[in-house]
């Protein structure tokens, strides 16, 4: 697995990691390119995007699940990011899904999310309000 790096992802990301005083936004938006089945092609992402800091190879397959449209998981990232970022998200909601239909083609790629358990998950630590975690996989 490699890690791809892309100067418009690297620039959504910084732009979706926020400090406004009263919460903390860390964003990213990485791309990686493998060739292996599906569970260890999700596990081992985790672990490439977290390491040294987590190990995911213990991850059941019931943690992750198929997430039935784009659309679907674009509404959902509205709604969880429009609340914090406001008016500057409706631009940079634009920009997020250019860059990474442009990485890896949205159309033809199988959505899946990453729900861990408290305890399991990178980002369960005290203060944290929510996360979320797509893999687009082509």
């Amino acid at each position: 697995m490699k890690l791809l790096e892309n100067a418009k992802t690297n620039s959504i990301s910084s732009a979706l990691s926020i400090d406004t005083g009263h919460c903390r936004i860390n964003g990213r938006v990485e791309s990686y390119s493998v060739k292996c089945k599906t569970l260890f092609y999700l596990k081992s992402t985790l672990n490439a995007s977290f390491y040294p800091d987590y190990d995911f190879s213990d991850a059941k397959s019931d943690e992750f699940s198929r997430e039935p449209s784009i659309q679907w998981v674009m509404d959902a990232v509205r709604s969880n990011l429009s609340p914090a970022y406001g008016e500057v998200f409706g631009v940079l909601e634009s920009q997020l899904w250019a860059a990474i239909d442009e990485e890896i083609q949205l159309k033809d790629s199988d959505i899946y999310s990453y729900n861990a358990d408290l305890e399991s998950d990178p980002y369960g630590e005290e203060g944290s309000l929510w996360s979320f975690n797509y893999f687009f996989y082509i």
